[in-house]
């Protein structure tokens, strides 16, 4: 079966050339959280050399994934013949075929990424989902700045020590811990900062009383509300959809 993930990817990849090519003037700086949450996951899929770029290859590769007959391009009845293939093909093939000649090929891919923001060689994933979220009419969710969505992301990732995708209480109180610089069982203004590495969420959120005490028991409640099925652990998209609405830019 042809990869899903590559179809999908075409139909986003589809969508930097219709927002591009009528070039647009209202870029979204903000979108639903789920829509970013789902973009989010086919970047990193598309990422394969997990250098958090997308480069000219990593489209080619996923791309060239729906080619059924290995010949190094890709028609629409190629795209017909697919199962997983989205509603409307043929709009999502024409908007690719930069040259209209009904086949798609490493030519188009070229084009097509060329209109991409950035180097016009790769693409980070705040581009990614700026430009995405601006192609769609509607996104789903609770309205998210997109900075704040990939300052979320990063702080994650790195919080994340063991890299499992999965932040426990234990990894937070960790945080917690190597934020305490002077090691005094408490936090200052300056050490509320560090326990987020991208330093964008104020004090004050992290820790409301800290003009009076921040000790790992003030913070914990922060990670405890974020932990909406209780299992004390966050999922990336549990914690980006808590942290990032804190964070301020």
């Amino acid at each position: 079966m042809v990869n899903r993930v590559a179809v999908i990817f075409c139909v986003y990849l589809c969508a930097v050339h219709q927002v591009y090519s009528a070039i647009l003037t209202n870029i979204r700086s903000e979108a639903g959280v789920l829509s970013l949450l789902e973009f989010r996951k086919q970047f990193y899929i598309v990422d394969f050399d997990d250098n958090n770029v997308l480069t000219y290859d990593n489209i080619r590769r996923h791309v060239l994934l729906v080619d059924l007959n290995n010949d190094g391009q890709v028609t629409h009845e190629e795209l017909q013949s697919n199962p997983d293939t989205p509603k409307y093909p043929m709009e999502v093939f024409r908007a690719l075929d930069i040259n209209n000649d009904n086949i798609l090929n490493c030519t188009d891919i070229r084009g097509v990424f060329e209109l991409l923001p950035g180097t016009g060689n790769e693409v980070d994933l705040q581009e990614f989902l700026t430009t995405f979220s601006t192609r769609m009419n509607e996104t789903t969710g609770p309205v998210m700045k997109i900075q704040s969505f990939v300052q979320a992301d990063r702080d994650f990732m790195i919080i994340d020590e063991n890299d499992d995708n999965i932040l426990t209480r234990e990894e937070f109180q960790v945080d917690f811990t190597e934020a305490d610089e002077n090691k005094n069982g408490q936090l200052e203004e300056s050490e509320v900062r560090n326990m987020f590495p991208m330093r964008s969420t104020p004090p004050e959120t992290i820790c409301p009383n800290i003009s009076v005490s921040c000790s790992v028991d003030d913070v914990m409640p922060l990670f405890d509300a974020a932990d909406k099925n209780q299992d004390s652990q966050l999922t990336v998209d549990e914690y980006i959809q808590h942290f990032g609405l804190l964070i301020e830019n």
